[in-house]
């Protein structure tokens, strides 16, 4: 009898043991599973953002409009970039639309570039104090001689690469210029369109990879 009871009571414990096992197993795989599902939603929510804040930025790239060239050192003072004449590198240029206002600064070759810009007026100021000493104006687009391009209207993909500026100065202007050229306006969209895609492809691993973590636990 004795022995019979203990029988019964092992296999009675043993028993509810294994739904025990099997109930909390169940739960966690379970639980995984919605956290899985719920990540998954939520990577998907954010890979969406990715691809539509990447639409929206090659769409208004297609449609943009540029302008930008050269502030050049015009030695002969001619008013006409002449070959030999170089261009005034580090020079910080502003670009006026209504109220907003971008800056740019000459690279190594005397250029300047805006560029995803939208229709409307704009106007071009080159920034006086950032020229080497001693210069002097001989050449805008509008004839006036002042550093200013004033009322420029650009229309939908005006590409318009003819905004120059021509200075006289009496100092040499290459040491004007950094050892490292700075960065101008060209190529902004495509480094944003880059990050953008990186961000989307990054976030795909990094939920393939949590993903594969917790299915394995």
């Amino acid at each position: 009898m004795k022995i019979l009871t203990e029988l019964v009571l092992h296999d009675t414990i043993h028993s509810h043991l294994y739904k025990s096992d099997f109930l909390m197993e169940f739960c966690y795989y379970k639980i995984n599973y919605s956290l899985v599902y719920v990540y998954m939603q939520k990577m998907n929510i954010i890979v969406a953002i990715c691809a539509a804040f990447i639409g929206t930025v090659i769409a208004t790239q297609v449609h943009a409009a540029t302008i930008g060239n050269t502030v050049w050192h015009d030695r002969n003072a001619n008013g006409v970039q002449d070959a030999g004449e170089e261009g005034i590198a580090n020079v910080r240029v502003k670009l006026y639309n209504g109220d907003e206002v971008e800056t740019d600064r000459t690279n190594s070759s005397g250029r300047y570039k805006f560029d995803d810009l939208e229709p409307g007026q704009y106007t071009i100021v080159v920034a006086q104090e950032t020229l080497p000493a001693g210069c002097r104006p001989t050449y805008d687009r509008d004839g006036n001689k002042n550093g200013v391009y004033s009322d420029k209207y650009l229309h939908e993909e005006d590409k318009f690469t003819h905004a120059d500026f021509g200075y006289k100065c009496t100092q040499a202007t290459t040491s004007h210029a950094r050892k490292i050229s700075p960065a101008t306006g060209a190529g902004t969209v495509s480094a944003v369109i880059a990050t953008a895609v990186a961000v989307a492809i990054g976030a795909y691993v990094y939920r393939r990879r949590t993903i594969k973590n917790i299915l394995q636990k």
